[in-house]
Parts: structure tokens; C-alpha cells; sequence
């Protein structure tokens, strides 16, 4: 459902203009989700952790007005459908920041794979974690490079 924006040039010219309802909804759940991260980010996280995430802070807020530069283009032409589709871009680069910031908070917390909950979530799935690890035991060559790939992303904070 759209709205109708009707300009007056002259008493005969008339410009009837139909584009779509911003998608309010869309952006507003984005920011949320975006909410929700950060707020994890800020208060889960270890100490120090907001430290390394300094350089991407600052490569989202560079990178995030030239990414709005294409959206303002489109909205000139009036090409509604092209300018929402843009507009995703910014958000892309904000949540994919802020995922990149939580995912090393979740794998440090301590005891991993020890609660209940996620343990009967992971075997409801199908994810045996004793079968992995014993067939990991029994491929020595894999279990070092897991474990290097673990250690390496736990250092990395």
C-alpha cells in the first residue's frame, strides 16, 4: 500500500507521484536486533574486549556513508524498490560488526558445552558431542588442528 504525493505546477499541470510506505517495520526490527547485539557485546564481553573492537568501530563508521550513497541515488530516481534493497547495505555492515564482535564473547565463556539446555538443544539436533570427540580422538592430526584453531581464536581477543 502506497501513498499519493500530488504537486501543483500550474492550474492545469497537475503531478501525481505513487510510491511504496517506507518499510518502517524492516528497519526498525534491524535496529533491535542491532540493539539486542550490542547490548550483549557491551556487557557480556570480557574486559578489554571493547579495546579490540576500537578498529571496527571505526571501519563501520567510515564505511557506512558511502554505502548510504547509492539509497540517496535511488531515491532521487525514484526507484523505491532499488533504494529499500540499499539500504540494507548499512545494516548488513552493522550486524555483521556486531556479530563479529559477540562470537569470540560466546566462545570464551567458561565450561563451553557444559550446560543442560544446550547440551539436549545440540542432541535433538542430531549433534553428538562424545562422538565427536572420540572421532577426533582417533584422527590425531585433526584433534591438533582443532585445537590449534581454537586456541588461535581465543588468543585472537
Amino acid at each position: 500500500m502506497g501513498f499519493t504525493a500530488i504537486s501543483e505546477t500550474g492550474a492545469a499541470n497537475q503531478i501525481a507521484i505513487s510510491m511504496p510506505t517506507p518499510s518502517a517495520a524492516v528497519h526498525l526490527t534491524l535496529a533491535g536486533c542491532s540493539a539486542v547485539l550490542l547490548a550483549f557485546c557491551l556487557f557480556a564481553a570480557p574486559p578489554g574486549a571493547m579495546h579490540a573492537a576500537l578498529p571496527l568501530l571505526e571501519t563501520v563508521l567510515l564505511l557506512t556513508p558511502p554505502l548510504l550513497v547509492p539509497a540517496a541515488l535511488y531515491h532521487e530516481r525514484k526507484a523505491w524498490d532499488r533504494r529499500d534493497a540499499m539500504l540494507m547495505l548499512p545494516w548488513t555492515l552493522v550486524i555483521a560488526a556486531l556479530i563479529t564482535q559477540a562470537a569470540p564473547t560466546t566462545a570464551t565463556f567458561a565450561f563451553p558445552l557444559c550446560d543442560t539446555l544446550w547440551r539436549n538443544l545440540d542432541e535433538h539436533l542430531g549433534i553428538r558431542l562424545p562422538a565427536m570427540m572420540a572421532f577426533t580422538a582417533r584422527h590425531p592430526w585433526l584433534n591438533s588442528v582443532l585445537t590449534y584453531c581454537y586456541n588461535w581464536m581465543l588468543r585472537s581477543q
